[in-house]
Order: C-alpha cells, then structure tokens, then sequence
C-alpha cells in the first residue's frame, strides 16, 4: 500500500499559507494534499485512533519528483517529495521511521558526499536508531532524520483543518547559542459565537538551535489520517575538501552536534536525585567553600554507589558488611581544568609506581629498552604497556624548551632524541652494577579504581550532559571501564552523550567552580 506522491497535481492544492517565506527566493511555506483514494483506513474516527494510527506507521521512503510542468502558476516553488510506503504493523507496534520528507526544489542542495556529526563521519548505508519521542499526550510525535541532518515532527489534525487555517508562529534566535527559538503550531477554529480560536499543539521553546530559514511545515495526510509536518533544519557547515594527489574535490558537510532527548526545553526530562554527596574545597591551601551534588540513583545505582563510596571513604559489600573504600577522594587535588570545557578529578594514583630494579633487573630492562624498533612486551616485573618516565634515578633535568622536568612526568616517546637520552643514562646506571629506582606510567589504572580496588564497566548512558555543572565518569571508550576519575562539566556538552556515564548534577557551589574555572 502506499500514498500517492505529495504534490503530483499542484493545481489541485489549496492556495500557499501566507505565513511566511521558506526562503529568499521562496514564498510557498505551507501547502495542502489530499490523495485522489485513500490506500489505508483508520479504525476510529476520533482524535486519538488518529495518533495511535500515526505512531503506527512504518514508512519506507522513495524519492520521486513532483510533477510541475503544466501546473507551476499555483505555487512560486516546486517541491521535492518522497512517496512513504505504508507498510502494515502489528498492534502496539510504534515506528516512527521515515517520515514523510519534503525539501524545496533550490533550498536544498543535494546532500554531500560524506557528511560529519562533530568529527564522527555519518554512515549513510547503515540504517542505526536516530533520537526520537514524542509529547506526554501523544499529541505530536518526532524522529530525526537518517542523515541527521533533520528534525521531523508529525501532528495529527482533524480532517477539518486547512492549510489556511494553520498557526506556524517562530521566534527569533535566542540570547543562548545551545537553545532553539520559541515555537507555536497548531491551528484556527471555529469557537462558541462562530468566534476562531486557537488550538496550539506546540508551544515552547525548541531544544536544540535550528536554521529558522530552512524550516517549513506541511499539511500532509498518512494512512488516512490528515497531519501537519514539521521540518527543523539542524545547524551545520558544507565546505569541500581538496585531494591534491588524486585531483579531485570532495564535497563535506558537518552538523553541528546536539542532544535530542526532547523536542522542547520544557518536554526534557529531569532525573530525580536521590542520594546528596559534597566536597568541600581548598584552592592554594585555604578553605575556598563547598560543592553539593545531587546523584540520579534510580537511573544508575552502581555507578552512584561506587561514588558515594569514594566520597566518604567506604561502602557496603554484597553481604552487607562496612568495609574501607580502597580510595578516597577527601585530600586529592583537581587533575585537569580545561575552561570552557570540563574539570576533571579523582585519580587514586596507582596509574604512576616506583618501581625498584636489581642490577640483574635492570641490564634485562635496558636491553629490551635501547631497541627502539622493539614490539612492546613483559620485561621482568614491567608489564607490557608500562612506560618509563623521569623521575627516580633517571634525574630530571630540562625539557627541550628549558622547562624544568617534574617527578614522574612523561618521557616523550614519539621523540628519538628523548627517548636516546634515558636510554643513555640508563645504560650509565647498568654499568654501575647497583640496579635502579624508575617510575612507570601503568595505563590500566588511568581511570583510577573503584572503591574495591578495580575498575568497572559503564553502566548505561541515560542521562545527557545537558547543562554546565553535569557530573560523569572518566571512562575508556575502546576498553570500556571506569574507575575513580570523574569530571565536571562546563558547558553544555552533546559531544559527551553516549560516550561518558553522565549520573549527578551540582545542586550548590556553581560560584565555587566558576572560580575554579578562572
């Protein structure tokens, strides 16, 4: 079963809304179609089966040009319509996939090439879950595209509902460049005393940025059931790459990244807090105030649990016996501020160990270490992976830019000339016949560890860090696991969605840490 291609007789369709332009160069922003026979049926007549028989659509979407030759005088723009194909389902089967999708002839250029969300380049031949969701009511329902390129939004209306009859009210660009422009859509009718009211489905302000002026809507009908849908164009850039080798241009297109978990600010969900934990803060040595978290416990137990646990020093085990946390956050210092950004803490130290090397200990070392062009393997009590850093009875000395070295920071690898001088003075170590003291970096431990001494994997990505002052584990993306380290967000940070367990939020001390920042 399928619809008929929106737009097909534009003659047929009722005059454009005079809302307002979709583009410079377009003044078409609403139109109506109706099908010439109604493939599907709805059970109910009433409002609600309408909505429930929207959810229900499973739409396979084939791209098909309007037919505009003997037809163009009714409207400025010709439109570009997909044909969705409506596909049966099973009862209480909801897919939102593939909504109805026009784009203007001229508003919209072919999409790129490749196309990025941030710097994680989109894969078009994999059909992968896009954020989605709906209003408390049902009332309105949204998908992003598979190109991420779009937000779509259906609205069941009755049958009575013209395109001259629909409200589309957007505001201007906020003062906060995360936040989207207030929206108003509904529609007009007739009220008491024949006088015209109006029926706003959406009414609040949209969560994410938008292009204003590449968003539209349309009165669309789907398995019977007459709708509006709204466009929201997301922000992005389109540049194209040059391949001087190959001589050839590559057309890119990058979206800016942003957290979809609702469509208005309003309709976002609040995690309820269930556990209150506080730090309290010395900046150079002096008393500087507290901080106070609220944890989502409800959302993320292990996770909250394991930090309580690292916050006071101790936690219960599965017998239900008090025992001693193997680390403890209180006299620990802020490892990293990166202002703009995020703060991070809670290193439990056991990424850095002196390790103490016989003379028999050492010379095996070394003559695993002066070979530059060497795999990397278990040497003795160092494990593979363990590198060496200054420190101990290497010495310190200068970095190449003059700096004076610190304990136990980091050899630079990636430079022979380095890496030619701590083999040098190791080698002057062996041949004193006396063994060594040298730090090892042990990048096993760089998340720090739990409060039983290990690490642990993510718990789930359920919560969006969707504000400054967001709280969230440090975690090993490839390895996945966590440990004590944890940051504290700065911003508003989309980039960290599904990537980092996001599980409490700063309740007070938002002074503190601006200062922190500074």
């Amino acid at each position: 079963m399928s619809l008929e291609p929106a737009f097909a007789q534009l003659g047929q369709l009722a005059p454009p809304s005079p809302v307002r332009p979709l583009l410079p160069h377009a003044t078409t922003a609403a139109t109506s179609r109706r099908p010439s026979s109604q493939s599907s049926s709805v059970k109910s007549g009433s409002y609600q089966a309408a909505a429930l028989a929207t959810a229900a659509l499973v739409l396979r979407r084939k791209r098909t040009a309007a037919s505009t030759a003997s037809t163009a005088s009714t409207a400025s723009t010709a439109l570009r319509a997909v044909e969705p194909e409506v596909v049966d389902t099973e009862e209480g089967d909801v897919n939102l996939d593939g909504f109805s999708d026009m784009r203007p002839y001229g508003g919209y250029a072919q999409p790129p090439a490749r196309i990025f969300e941030g710097t994680d380049e989109i894969d078009l031949s994999k059909k992968e879950a896009r954020p989605a969701g709906s209003s408390e009511k049902g009332t309105y329902f949204w998908k992003m595209t598979q190109d991420k390129r779009f937000i779509e939004v259906i609205i069941p209306v009755d049958d009575s509902v013209e395109a001259k009859d629909v409200i589309y009210r957007i505001g201007e660009e906020p003062e906060d460049p995360n936040r989207g422009p207030t929206l108003e859509l509904g529609y007009r009718f007739k009220g008491e005393d024949d006088k015209m009211e109006e029926n706003l489905i959406i009414d609040g302000q949209i969560l994410n940025a938008v292009r204003r002026e590449e968003s539209f809507w349309i009165l669309d009908e789907m398995v019977g059931v007459k709708v509006i849908i709204l466009t929201l164009s997301r922000p992005r850039m389109r540049r194209q790459r040059h391949d001087p080798i190959l001589r050839r241009k590559t057309e890119e297109e990058r979206i800016e990244p942003q957290t979809w978990d609702a469509l208005l600010v309003e309709d976002r969900e609040k995690p309820k807090v269930t556990h209150k934990v506080f730090m309290d803060i010395e900046l150079e040595g002096k008393p500087a105030g507290r901080m106070e978290f609220g944890l989502f416990g409800d959302l993320l137990p292990k996770t909250v649990d394991n930090f309580r646990g690292l916050c006071n020093g101790e936690y219960t085990d599965e017998e239900g016996k008090t025992k001693e946390a193997a680390f403890c956050y209180k006299g620990s210092k802020f490892a990293q501020i990166m202002g703009q950004h995020i703060i991070s803490a809670g290193n439990a130290g056991k990424d850095l160990e002196l390790l103490e090397f016989s003379p028999e200990e050492l010379e095996e070392f070394y003559e695993f270490f002066k070979d530059f062009e060497a795999q990397p393997r278990a040497v003795g009590k160092v494990k593979k992976g363990w590198v060496v850093r200054w420190g101990g009875d290497l010495g310190l000395g200068e970095d190449i830019f003059g700096t004076p070295r610190e304990e136990g920071q980091a050899t630079d690898i990636d430079s022979n000339g380095e890496l030619k001088q701590v083999a040098e003075i190791m080698g002057k170590l062996v041949e004193k016949g006396e063994g060594a003291k040298m730090w090892f970096y042990k990048p096993e431990w760089e998340k720090g560890c739990d409060v039983k001494g290990g690490t642990f994997q993510a718990e789930g990505f359920k919560v969006p860090h969707m504000k400054k002052g967001m709280l969230t584990m440090d975690r090993h993306e490839t390895q996945d696991y966590q440990g004590s380290v944890f940051f504290i967000t700065l911003k508003e940070f989309p980039q960290m969605d599904n990537r980092w367990v996001c599980f409490g939020e700063i309740l007070s001390g938002m002074e503190l840490l601006e200062k922190i920042e500074d």
